[in-house]
Parts: C-alpha cells; structure tokens; sequence
C-alpha cells in the first residue's frame, strides 16, 4: 500500500458535507470578496456535489454558505416588487391629479 492509500481515507472522513454527510466534497471557487477574504485568512471554499451545498472549512469545521439564489434572490424580487408598486402608485397618483385640473 502507498502512502498516499493510507491518508486518503483519513482525509475523506474528515471532509463530509455538514447537510448531506457526503464525503464527495471538493474545492469550490471563491465567488465574491468575502470569500476572497476568508480563503486570505485560511479558509477552504468547497461544495458538495451529491446536495451543491457550499461551505467555508476552518481546520475541521464546515460552514455552509448561502447560494445566491437564496438569499439574495428573495431580496431582490421583494425591492423589485415595491419599487414596481411605487411607480404604479406615483403613476396613478399624477393621472388623478392630472385630470382634476383639467376637469375643473
């Protein structure tokens, strides 16, 4: 048996999926600059293939991270939403306004 045999299995064992237990956990890229910054101060970036959950490694413990279309997304469709709904009120708003004058 190599030597490289003898540390893999201690290696996967140590690197399992925190949501999934899955050990097919691999290197993930750094997406923004708050990944950039942890992998500067040590931190593995790496994704699960079998859930694609993400997590942030700090010696033996991993960190999920939330995806973009989580989070960020439901934000997003929400300042979107009001913003749409602002524009329809300021529209109606000037409409009414608009009319009375011609009207009277």
């Amino acid at each position: 048996m190599t030597k490289t045999a003898l540390v893999e299995p201690s290696f996967r064992a140590e690197k399992r999926c925190p949501n999934c237990l899955s050990v097919r956990v691999h290197k993930s890229h750094r997406r923004n600059r708050l990944e950039r910054l942890l992998c500067a101060l040590g931190v593995e970036i790496r994704r699960c293939h079998d859930c694609r959950c993400r997590q942030a490694w700090f010696l033996k413990l991993g960190l999920p991270i939330p995806t973009e279309g989580v989070g960020g997304g439901r934000v997003a469709s929400k300042a979107l939403l009001f913003s749409s709904f602002l524009l329809c009120f300021a529209l109606i708003w000037w409409m009414i306004s608009r009319f009375t004058e011609l009207a009277g």
